[in-house]
């Protein structure tokens, strides 16, 4: 019998109740866990129109504030149970923040990029100083979420402020990566996206995902702790994973799959699982979205998927 597989939690977490929230993940998923998302702010960020906003209308795209202060709710909670002993003391609080051309892709009309994506970097960059103010960073671990720079490069380009886009893409992220303490774990999440939970990319191969993880953890000066690559729910061949195998050589960086889509049965997640394993034995697994605990059983139901695959097949 094999250890079990370690299991990434990507965030933010939607939760009505967090403490009820984080009791279930740690009686779920116990040591199989790296770390506890934070909360999210659900969906309340607003599009913008017009050619040339403002700062203040950026703003308006992704509350940097009102997530900062959800997230140091959340920390004071996670301390309080870590410290009682309901959650491991190893384990850290992780945050996840969207990378700016995730955000503005999705909500500002391409052009006020050019306005939009220099005032969004430095608003994440300010809240990420105003957290590590509240939490110590060598509790944090800090997720940057990528989801709309695949489609900025395969449509041929959402944003009018990027020339030379996966360079511009690329260094923006590692930027970001390095204003991340040495003391805090750093990871990044790749995702096609998704609209009401349900995956929006359908790419053939992995090859888009290489060549991103490749340019950040080639030109980054730190450590990156771990990816997680997110897997359309039908791509269960083991050709699609052929390219990731290329990240090996990134010892230090612990690959996680997002392998398991809402709503899945075990038999549907152990198929991508068995595909992926033809070229990477010992992945990581996650979740392609955080549990939503708005609907409890749902959310449940989904770890215990979660918790099932990390063990040996049935």
């Amino acid at each position: 019998m094999r250890p079990e597989r370690p299991i990434q939690l990507p965030g933010p977490l939607l939760a009505v109740d967090l403490h009820a929230a984080y009791h279930v993940i740690a009686a779920v998923l116990g040591d199989t866990l790296r770390g506890f998302p934070s909360a999210g702010t659900g969906d309340g960020e607003q599009g913008i129109d017009g050619f040339n906003p403002d700062v203040a209308q950026v703003a308006q795209a992704f509350d940097v504030s009102a997530y900062a202060d959800e997230v140091i709710r959340s920390w004071r909670i996670f301390r309080e149970l870590r410290n009682s002993g309901e959650i491991k003391g190893d384990l850290r609080f992780q945050i996840s923040l969207p990378a700016p051309v995730t955000i503005a892709a999705s909500r500002i009309p391409k052009a006020g990029h050019a306005v939009a994506l220099p005032a969004l970097d430095e608003a994440l960059r300010s809240a990420l100083e105003r957290l590590l103010a509240e939490i110590p960073p060598a509790d944090l671990a800090v997720e940057w979420i990528v989801t709309t720079e695949f489609f900025t490069l395969e449509t041929g380009g959402w944003s009018a402020y990027l020339r030379d886009e996966f360079d511009a893409i690329v260094q923006n992220l590692v930027r970001l990566g390095d204003a991340v303490p040495q003391e805090a774990e750093l990871g990044y999440r790749f995702s096609y996206g998704n609209l009401d939970r349900t995956h929006l990319g359908q790419q053939s191969n992995a090859s888009r995902m290489y060549t991103f993880a490749n340019g950040i953890l080639g030109r980054i000066g730190r450590a990156v702790d771990w990816l997680q690559v997110d897997i359309p729910a039908d791509r269960d061949v083991p050709e699609f994973f052929v390219p990731l195998a290329g990240l090996r050589r990134f010892a230090d960086t612990r690959l996680f799959l997002g392998l398991v889509q809402p709503g899945d049965d075990l038999d549907q997640a152990w198929r991508r699982l068995n595909a992926a394993s033809t070229h990477l034995p010992d992945v990581g697994i996650a979740p392609v979205d955080g549990p939503d605990f708005r609907s409890p059983d749902r959310a449940r139901a989904e770890l215990s998927v979660l918790r099932s695959l990390a063990g040996d097949p049935p």
